[in-house]
């Protein structure tokens, strides 16, 4: 996923047009889920009876107030419950944390934002194989067995045929521990199930490598229903073959929209544009580059911002280091700058240097957008622009272009006189190097982490321990995670902290076992 760099931009305020859709009127009243499951919203949200004919709510999520989620989510749930109760019946379905009223973050998950996420506990069984109606969430680490309770194969694999099996919703993920997971799936196979349901249950059914094992509940995901998508709503990860993405319909959308782009009510065109951006619309790059020329700042911002987003917009690149060379304005100027720092272009390093290297024209706001997206880049080349800028007189500039040369190297030298003679020094002897060997110089010299001497363990075990830290030093330490072991967990929404719980997770798993020796 693509980071994304927020500017606010008074000309929009200005016109009062909601900027990803936060104020926006909707038609009808039926539930949208909108962003993503970790960054998301619920508008119109419905909530989940506590106690219902085949289903209870646990008392903490009814405590918090967390039985919250779109129609699809909430209807999938009662049906899934029937099912399981029809063919066993007195069977009730546990439901643990769905989303709060509105969405948004909620303290005891990553994600569940977007009304679109439910934790449902196991169906289990007592020592005597009698089904146990209210357990809470129970754990089985490793095995079917926990305690005196036994996982319930035949329940939990007809509550997942039930979830894959409805024809109203499209189910994106079924998390859970590979173990439970073998289990269901042998027994799907025992009882002979269709070759069609044992694959979508083979694909759908995992235990996430960036989060917690799932042993103690299933974690429910749902795709975008068509109406949510086309108000924004954005799924991430996998696209099953067998998914209907709308991605005729978005395109429809995007088409629409473009013929509005460049109109000549102003509000309509920024709202067209502010649209085709909330949604990711797609087939639109050129369209957004056209409006990088017209004369309507307004407009030219807005366009950016939207190209900041949607993939494909390397397509864009030149048209954007044109635009930010050229814009007088400053908050245009870093808008582009941002966006191209966004985009992750190397063709657009010439233009990030030669903005910041422009002390009489660019502002320090926009020297500093510059900086910053040169680190993005993390291009060895352009280290000397950014050790040149360590001696501008705004102090927000010469601070961005040292955190950038962390981003790019590993090294810290600092801005001093001195620390610039360290930095010209550290570029002459390493011209020319590739980029992994001035991340192991840096570890090595500020962190005594020596990946070419020291036992691979030690290693990963302490760039895990730097992961937490995040920022530059974060991020580098997971890049040389993935060089040594080929393991990757991306940013995308996640936190230093939650990144550093996956590594670790991952490392006190045996992460390294398939790993022969360090390179």
């Amino acid at each position: 996923m693509r980071r994304t760099t927020a500017l606010v931009v008074p000309g929009l305020v200005v016109l009062g047009l909601a900027v990803c859709g936060a104020s926006q009127a909707y038609s009808d009243d039926r539930s949208l889920s909108l962003g993503n499951a970790s960054d998301g919203r619920l508008v119109n949200g419905k909530r989940l009876d506590p106690i219902g004919k085949h289903h209870r709510v646990i008392e903490s999520t009814r405590r918090r107030g967390y039985h919250w989620g779109t129609d699809e989510l909430v209807g999938l749930i009662l049906r899934s419950a029937a099912r399981v109760a029809k063919a066993y019946p007195g069977a009730v379905l546990q439901v643990g944390n769905m989303s709060k009223r509105g969405g948004g973050d909620i303290p005891v998950s990553a994600s569940h934002n977007s009304g679109r996420d439910v934790d449902l506990p196991f169906y289990v069984l007592d020592a005597k194989g009698k089904p146990v109606r209210e357990h809470g969430f129970v754990k089985f680490e490793g095995g079917l067995v926990s305690g005196s309770l036994r996982f319930d194969v035949p329940r939990n694999w007809t509550l997942v045929k039930a979830l894959l099996e409805d024809t109203a919703v499209q189910v994106h993920w079924i998390f859970v521990a590979d173990p439970l997971r073998e289990a269901l799936l042998a027994h799907a196979k025992r009882k002979r199930e269709t070759e069609a349901l044992t694959e979508r249950a083979a694909q759908v059914l995992g235990q996430p490598a960036n989060s917690s094992e799932h042993a103690e509940h299933f974690h429910v995901r749902l795709y975008c229903a068509r109406h949510e998508r086309l108000e924004g709503c954005l799924n991430y990860g996998p696209m099953w073959t067998w998914v209907d993405d709308f991605a005729k319909e978005l395109a429809a959308a995007s088409t629409a929209l473009a013929a509005s782009f460049l109109a000549a009510d102003v509000a309509k065109a920024v709202a067209a544009i502010q649209k085709v951006r909330v949604i990711r619309g797609t087939g639109v790059i050129s369209a957004l580059v056209t409006v990088l020329g017209d004369t309507r700042r307004v407009l030219r911002v807005a366009a950016s911002e939207a190209l900041a987003v949607l993939d494909g917009a390397v397509e864009a690149t030149p048209a954007l280091a044109r635009a930010a060379l050229s814009a007088n304005d400053a908050e245009e100027k870093a808008r582009h700058v941002a966006t191209l720092g966004a985009v992750g272009d190397a063709r657009a390093s010439d233009a990030l240097l030669a903005v910041l290297a422009d002390r009489r024209v660019a502002s320090p706001e926009t020297r500093v957008e510059a900086a910053r997206s040169l680190g993005r880049l993390q291009l060895p080349a352009s280290v000397p622009g950014l050790v040149a800028a360590l001696d501008d007189p705004a102090a927000p500039v010469r601070v961005a272009s040292e955190e950038a040369l962390d981003h790019v190297t590993g090294p810290r030298f600092g801005a001093t006189p001195a620390g610039r003679r360290a930095w010209a020094t550290f570029v002459s002897e390493h011209a020319g190097q590739p980029r992994s060997t001035w991340l192991r110089r840096g570890f090595a010299s500020r962190f005594r982490i020596d990946a070419d001497k020291q036992p691979l363990r030690s290693v990963v075990t302490r760039l895990v321990a730097l992961v937490r830290r995040g920022g530059a030093v974060g991020r580098n330490a997971r890049g040389l995670i993935g060089e040594l072991t080929g393991h990757v967990v991306e940013q995308a929404h996640f936190t230093a902290f939650q990144l550093w719980r996956f590594y670790r997770s991952w490392l006190l798993g045996g992460g390294l076992k398939a790993v022969k020796s360090a390179p």
